[in-house]
């Protein structure tokens, strides 16, 4: 007797038909897929959908649905370890082991209703841009039963297997849409949404930020106000939305004031979700389909924040009128609260930046005056309350407020952190320890003490008459030494002198402002300093 193999199954010969499709050259691949399945799925309605607000499986780790993979070998399934990180090497010392699904198949359950989910990812073009498709199958009849062959039977089978999927569809999408301890992310062409930059920002209060109370007390009203005013804007039959724009020296406190927005606004009774432009690179449409599907979402999820950091950056001269058009063009913005930040307000063109109903506010963050100083000094002392070694007294902040005119809140960080290491590593302690005497105002200084500076070239023209003289070039770059001289012991109070940590930070001190001095320029010191992306600089609290 021979044994003849057996025939595929359903679930088999679908596979096949989904891989022999993506082996050749494909006019439509959603069209292709529905096709396989409802050939090899007869007893199955098949409804073909997007992630974009159908996130079925997110919907199952909440615990709303439940799926289990049925897929065996018949599926397209990378599986990947992803390392742990240093910091979290005690609660996960293994890494973890993920999977990235192209072809899978899952059986899903919700609310007593069985369905079979395939996901389907794959590439839409020679750009590499991801699509992914989901197909939901709902049986007819139940497994056994004898199906009815009349039309209206057929179709009222067919119409409740379809009423099924479009439940579930609409108890995920209404899930979907909503943001759930998250943040949305614009990267890569798609909105994505980013938890763990949620719990970043969730650390981030406004106690934090240290600015002048006008300062922050301005932006705080502003943006509360707005969207507590949804009646009165009515009332006036003005458009209910606002922009303002956040600019000034990098590292004094732009992207720290927006991360505590973000907080106050989604844990505040209201929750107003936020919205965050990482960047507007499309390589298969432009950056013009990008800022279509920005406010596309914003429009959806409004009451929102919609946030543009480094505005001059992301809005170009080639998109700048699209991007206006977006803002105030003929589609409703209503209930969006638009937040820019700049480094250089300059650069911005005077249509978004000195043109009210677009960005109506401007807040500068300059650098921090003596009391911000002193603040930030004193927050430091509360952060490090209880270590002996590196206790920051109310009469230290005081003093290293005076010492550090023209620091940014960046700067003043740096001077805390580095001061910290210093003392962890006991190498500038010792030396600060043992010091006979710090160099008197007016003594010579050190040949580190120093930094150049390069004067103009000199030029000497005479009249008509006269020969036009020119410095030669290799003397023209005459050098000239400015002297950045250390804090002077007549500088430093008798209680204090004698404080190691104090003396640790003055000697910081020194070192920035030669650093400062030799940076020159905003150019220079924004390779530094400047911008530092919410999603980039989770624990970020200068800028």
């Amino acid at each position: 007797m021979t044994d003849y193999p057996a025939p595929p199954t359903a679930h088999e010969h679908a596979f096949f038909a989904i891989h022999s499709h993506f082996s050749e050259r494909r006019p439509s691949t959603e069209l292709t897929i529905y096709k396989a399945l409802r050939r090899d799925y007869p007893e199955y309605e098949v409804v073909a959908t997007k992630v974009t607000f159908c996130h079925l499986l997110s919907f199952v780790d909440y615990g709303l649905a439940t799926a289990t993979p049925i897929h065996g070998n018949n599926h397209d399934i990378s599986r990947e370890y992803k390392p742990p990180t240093q910091r979290n090497k005690k609660k996960n010392a293994d890494g973890k082991l993920k999977d990235k699904v192209r072809v899978g198949l899952w059986e899903y359950v919700w609310e007593g209703n069985e369905y079979l989910y395939y996901h389907v990812e794959y590439d839409a073009n020679s750009y590499g841009s991801k699509e992914i498709v989901v197909f939901l199958l709902s049986r007819k009849w139940p497994v056994g039963a004898t199906p009815e062959t009349t039309p209206e039977a057929i179709t009222a089978a067919s119409e409740a297997a379809k009423e099924r999927i479009d439940k579930l569809l609409m108890a995920v999408g209404k899930w979907s849409a909503d943001v759930h301890s998250e943040i949305y992310v614009f990267d890569n062409t798609t909105w994505r949404k980013d938890r763990n930059l949620y719990l970043s920002v969730m650390g981030t209060k406004w106690s934090d930020v240290i600015l002048s109370p006008a300062l922050k007390d301005g932006i705080i009203n502003d943006i509360t106000t707005f969207f507590d005013s949804e009646e009165m804007y009515t009332s006036l039959n003005i458009p209910w939305k606002r922009g303002i724009i956040l600019h000034g020296t990098p590292g004094n406190g732009k992207t720290l004031s927006i991360k505590a927005l973000i907080n106050t606004l989604q844990t505040g009774e209201r929750k107003i979700p936020s919205l965050y432009v990482k960047n507007l690179d499309n390589c298969s449409y432009g950056p013009k389909h990008s800022i279509r599907e920005i406010f596309n979402r914003a429009r959806t999820l409004a009451p929102c924040l919609l946030i543009f950091e480094d505005l001059d950056s992301l809005v170009t001269d080639k998109i700048r009128a699209y991007f206006l058009n977006e803002v105030d063009g003929l589609e409703s913005n209503d209930g969006i609260c638009m937040i820019g930040s700049t480094n250089h307000l300059n650069k911005l063109d005077p249509a978004i930046a000195k043109r009210p109903s677009r960005f109506d506010r401007k807040y500068h963050f300059g650098l921090p005056e003596l009391a911000e100083r002193e603040a930030y000094c004193a927050y430091w002392g509360k952060k490090l309350e209880g270590k002996e070694m590196v206790q920051v007294t109310a009469q230290m902040a005081g003093v290293l407020a005076g010492f550090t005119e023209g620091f940014s809140f960046a700067y003043l960080k740096e001077l805390f952190l580095a001061s910290l290491v210093a003392v962890a590593t006991k190498t500038e302690v010792e030396q600060a320890a043992g010091e006979a005497e710090v160099e008197e105002e007016g003594g010579s200084a050190s040949s580190d003490s120093t930094v150049v500076v390069e004067k103009a070239d000199a030029v000497m023209e005479g009249g008509a008459d006269k020969a036009k003289i020119e410095t030669p070039a290799v003397e023209k770059k005459e050098k000239e030494k400015v002297v950045v001289k250390p804090i002077s012991e007549d500088e430093i109070p008798e209680e204090l002198k004698g404080n190691v940590f104090f003396r640790v930070l003055c000697q910081q001190i020194t070192s920035l402002r030669r650093e400062m001095d030799d940076k020159g320029d905003e150019g220079k010191a924004e390779a530094t300093y400047g911008r530092e992306f919410i999603a980039g600089d989770d624990e970020d609290d200068s800028d």
